[in-house]
């Protein structure tokens, strides 16, 4: 069974374009633009509708995009060939004359450098070492050697002793980055520690400092010649209730014979206190961790800012103690021991 091979050229019966038809071409692709298949394909339809209205046999895409390419190569290459021209010495029609203005005058000029040695680099270059191929006895060598020296048992100790030691080294700084770590976690709770116990200090210089010298500096304002130190005995008027609460009133009694005089040992004070247990405050020994669980926020915040207004007098010496005790009249007793 024989194959037929496909028709190559020109179709049979099909006309060569016309210049009319090159000039619409060339026109649809300069307005269109096309630059791939669907550009082409618009160009080869506007074409098709053109050449039916002028009886002209219509074309296909590729046809119209092979014979554009053709155009583009033509204008692309130069014009002219390889043209003669005459020569501008050329002496046709012409009659010779007897002048010698057309020969060649060789003109001859005289050499004004001075006549001497010249001195000239001369460098020395070696020949190049010829190279010689390896044949293949040489790389049958070198390949066994190779494979010699990978089997022996001394070249396989020593690359296991490096992996070894290589994996030790590994494992070492491995250990020394958990020590550091452990270290640094262990230095963190340190610090935190002793953030706390710095705290815990300033709270206890503030208990220290606010147990006494709260009511004893806002009694004594206004006294004209202050005492240096504490009195032994200090009593101060509060207004007892969890909630703000209007002042009690005093009995007659209290008015002939107040508790407090104006004097530099006894002066009176209010302010506000929640606790209904007896606080005792040792100069000495006194734990905030114990005293402040007693008190709610408020009474906390008022203790800290009385403590803040008798920062500036003097400390409580070692061997004293007050001590705050309630009545049920709700007076508070600050005795200085």
């Amino acid at each position: 069974m024989t194959s037929q091979k496909a028709a190559r050229g020109r179709t049979k019966g099909a006309k060569m374009y016309g210049t009319s038809e090159l000039v619409k071409l060339v026109e649809l692709t300069k307005a269109m633009l096309p630059l791939a298949g669907k550009g082409w394909t618009v160009v080869a339809e506007k074409y098709n509708k053109w050449v039916v209205n002028h009886n002209l046999p219509d074309r296909k895409t590729k046809a119209l995009r092979n014979k554009f390419d053709v155009i583009l190569n033509q204008a692309m290459d130069q014009p002219t060939g390889k043209g003669e021209h005459r020569q501008i010495s050329d002496k046709k029609g012409s009659k010779d004359s007897s002048d010698s203005d057309d020969d060649v005058q060789l003109i001859s000029a005289k050499l004004t450098t001075k006549k001497g040695t010249i001195l000239t680099k001369l460098y020395k270059t070696e020949a190049a070492l010829p190279s010689c191929a390896a044949s293949c006895q040489n790389q049958a060598n070198t390949l066994m050697e190779w494979i010699n020296s990978s089997l022996d048992p001394n070249t396989q100790c020593k690359r296991d002793e490096e992996c070894s030691m290589s994996s030790f080294q590994v494992m070492m700084l491995q250990n020394m980055q958990n020590q550091f770590n452990a270290l640094q976690t262990q230095l963190n709770e340190e610090q935190c520690q002793a953030d706390i116990a710095e705290n815990n200090l300033q709270m206890e210089r503030l208990l220290h400092c606010g147990s006494w010298s709260h009511c004893y500096r806002h009694c004594h304002h206004s006294s004209p010649t202050p005492s240096p130190s504490p009195p032994k005995s200090h009593r101060c008027r509060c207004s007892y209730s969890p909630t703000p609460s209007p002042r009690k009133s005093r009995n007659p009694s209290q008015k002939n014979n107040p508790r407090h005089s104006h004097s530099p040992q006894q002066s009176s004070a209010d302010f506000n206190f929640t606790s209904h247990e007896p606080i005792k405050v040792d100069a000495a020994e006194s734990n905030p961790s114990d005293a402040l669980p007693t008190m709610d926020s408020s009474s906390r915040a008022n203790l800290e800012a009385l403590a803040g207004l008798a920062s500036q007098l003097p400390p409580i010496p070692s061997n004293q103690t007050l001590n705050v005790r309630q009545d049920s009249n709700g007076w508070y007793n600050i005795d200085n021991h």
